[in-house]
């Protein structure tokens, strides 16, 4: 959270006063799985050194047990209502291309549906956010990007132009390009490979 800060207020403003296009920064955060998981362990620690929890542990009743699973319940609940909710909103304010990734967790009709690892009230908030969700999985030409849901994964085009299918390096045009680049193309119809500055040429420098 404080790396994204730094990087909206800092970091990226100090890259585009060089002139260059907010389409060539990208910032991913690998994974939302991880961030939340983390998040959840900790506040949970905290809780446990509760001493209303240390006092009730003395005596290992079933109803410290029930109270435990109560408490760490409500935990959940509240950080995904508040604290992932806000730290997606800090998300949002990032001026540049900004991709999340999550493992997957399978659900629906015997547990055959893909879906993005994200506990609780904060999953509805983070897919709503997104304007492209992608499965990433395989066929017959290796690695491919999935645009559109199915039985099997979820995924979203907010802006209804990317085909259903993108391998990982396609370009209308037949040439080869890393495919995040060639789906914001897609999207927005702008080549930023040709709006640069010439510190562009070694990234190492910006």
């Amino acid at each position: 959270e404080e790396a994204i800060r730094q990087a909206v207020n800092v970091d990226i403003p100090a890259i585009l006063a060089k002139g260059v296009h907010p389409g060539r920064i990208w910032i991913a955060i690998d994974t939302v799985t991880h961030v939340q998981q983390r998040l959840l362990n900790e506040v949970r620690e905290m809780s446990i050194e509760n001493p209303d929890f240390k006092s009730a542990y003395a005596s290992k009743t079933s109803r410290f047990n029930r109270k435990v699973s109560d408490q760490l319940t409500e935990l959940d609940f509240n950080i995904n209502a508040s604290i992932m909710t806000a730290i997606s909103e800090n998300w949002n304010r990032v001026p540049c291309n900004l991709v999340l990734i999550t493992m997957v967790k399978q659900e629906g009709k015997d547990k055959t549906k893909a879906l993005p690892a994200i506990q609780g009230a904060s999953y509805q908030k983070i897919l709503g956010d997104m304007d492209v969700l992608m499965y990433v999985g395989n066929d017959q030409n290796g690695r491919v990007f999935h645009t559109q849901a199915s039985n099997t994964w979820e995924a979203k085009d907010r802006f209804s132009v990317l085909p259903p299918k993108i391998t990982f390096k396609q370009m209308s045009d037949g040439a080869t390009r890393p495919a995040l680049l060639n789906i914001r193309e897609m999207i927005f119809g702008v080549t930023v490979a040709q709006q640069k500055p010439k510190e562009c040429d070694h990234p190492q420098d910006l």
